[in-house]
């Protein structure tokens, strides 16, 4: 794997308020997330506000959600600004090779949330991407987020398989085109880099990286002069969105660890351990009382 953590804080960045003016920057890049759990997308949160508002799409889709924390971001954007988007998570909260596979308590988890916050524009469809997609139109998604198995093969099929969904101003993100991980056969970033010259693109290297595809023929004016940064430009564009995204993931790592330390501190084998360790001091009070 290949991560990228040095970026520039914004503030630093010299002409900060031409990007900002250009992206039509605003306070989502400060927004934190209302939602965080386990997941490798928490750096990412900043981009998906900001696209969210930029794009204003009718609807999003997103193919593999796990615990959601990539999926409640852009629902989050979405009620913040009071847009019209339905939303759709498609997954069959079970799991795969590459993620491993896990119980229905995922999926509990995701749907609660989604009810008590979401449910008004957000749809969870518990199923395969395949069956999924004959639930949408063709031209009819604004916004498709492709985050499923990361094989080669697997992506491009889903690439395949859901292009013709993709409206005139249509974007797809691919997660993870910076993982080369042989022995689990990642290969997105090898179907990444076939496909990013071909559209106008964008890549964010934080972590394990997110590409930006446009796949429509019109854009709003910020997110075509996104696809056309280059260079530096680029690099400053990246420090922007990376900068708080690793900040969020700071967050969200101390958070887990918390929730980790609390759940450790409650469980069953930690009072078994806590009792055998009293018992253990047990002779040395008791003898130095008796010898008093």
């Amino acid at each position: 794997m290949k991560f990228v953590d040095d970026f520039v804080p914004y503030e630093q960045i010299s002409n900060f308020s031409e990007l900002a003016l250009k992206l039509e920057l605003d306070l989502e890049i400060s927004w934190l997330p209302e939602y965080l759990n386990i997941s490798a997308w928490s750096e990412n949160i900043p981009i998906a506000f900001w696209l969210t508002k930029i794009l204003k799409p009718n609807t999003f889709v997103e193919l593999g959600t796990h615990y959601a924390v990539s999926y409640m971001s852009f629902c989050q954007a979405v009620s913040k600004l009071s847009l019209s988007t339905n939303c759709f998570a498609v997954d069959t909260w079970k799991g795969d090779s590459q993620a491993g596979y896990y119980d229905s308590k995922v999926f509990d988890i995701v749907n609660k949330y989604n009810k008590l916050h979401y449910t008004h524009f957000s749809k969870l469809l518990r199923k395969t991407f395949d069956e999924a997609r004959l639930d949408f139109e063709k031209n009819s998604i604004d916004l498709l987020h492709i985050d499923g198995l990361h094989t080669y093969d697997a992506v491009k099929h889903d690439y395949e398989t859901w292009i013709d969904t993709l409206s005139d101003k249509g974007v797809i993100l691919f997660h993870d085109i910076n993982v080369i991980n042989d022995e689990q056969n990642f290969g997105v970033w090898k179907f990444w880099q076939e496909l990013r010259d071909s559209f106008p693109s964008f890549t964010l290297p934080i972590g394990p990286g997110l590409g930006i595809l446009g796949v429509g023929k019109r854009f709003p004016s910020p997110l075509q002069f996104l696809f056309s940064a280059k260079g530096n430009e680029a690099r400053n564009i990246q420090s922007i969105f990376g900068s708080n995204g690793l900040l969020i993931k700071s967050i969200n790592d101390l958070i887990l660890t918390k929730q980790r330390e609390e759940k450790l501190l409650n469980s069953f084998a930690w009072k078994i351990f806590k009792s055998l360790r009293a018992i253990g001091r047990l002779p040395s009070r008791f003898f130095s009382k008796k010898q008093q």
